[in-house]
């Protein structure tokens, strides 16, 4: 499967001030990640556009970003909604990590029988841990990343898991 050049990273959520600035939910572990970008996209009619980051920093949960040709709040509320992607390489991953874009569309598979459960189709975070959504044939599961559950992730082979009594039960 061919990874994607550009992960989505944020949404533009408002305008911050009268100067452009951007008011970003971040979609990364947190959101030092993006306030460590100095370029990001957005995405055109012509393809992904760059922008150069002025300024940046955090407020509350969110990131705030001055982009270069942003200059005012005209121009910074015409993108409210749009989603802020970063170039694949101007993210570290730590060692055993993996962006969700590449886990999505993975089959799931039972570790100790090899029977395909489904297919990934979303990596959710309500708090404690990550959850992976599988879709099954008729159903679809939730499971906690955690080593007890999840034991490998192979990009290219897919996902396993050990399931508990009654993880998997329709």
């Amino acid at each position: 499967m061919e990874k994607k050049p550009f992960l989505e990273c944020g949404k533009i959520i408002s305008s911050h001030g009268i100067d452009g600035t951007l008011r970003v939910e971040p979609w990364t572990d947190d959101c030092a990640t993006l306030l460590r970008l100095k370029t990001v996209y957005l995405q055109t009619e012509d393809g992904m556009k760059s922008f150069s980051v002025r300024r940046k920093r955090q407020q509350n949960a969110f990131a705030l970003l001055t982009l270069e040709g942003i200059e005012d709040r005209n121009a910074s509320d015409a993108l409210r909604g749009e989603t802020v992607f970063a170039a694949r390489e101007d993210i570290p991953l730590k060692k055993g990590s993996h962006f969700i874009a590449d886990l999505i569309g993975l089959p799931v598979f039972n570790e100790l029988t090899g029977e395909q459960i489904g297919t990934l189709s979303d990596v959710v975070n309500r708090g404690a841990t990550d959850l992976y959504e599988i879709k099954g044939e008729n159903k679809t599961y939730l499971v906690p990343v955690i080593p007890q559950f999840v034991s490998r992730v192979d990009e290219n082979e897919g996902i396993f898991i050990v399931p508990i009594d009654g993880l998997l039960d329709i």
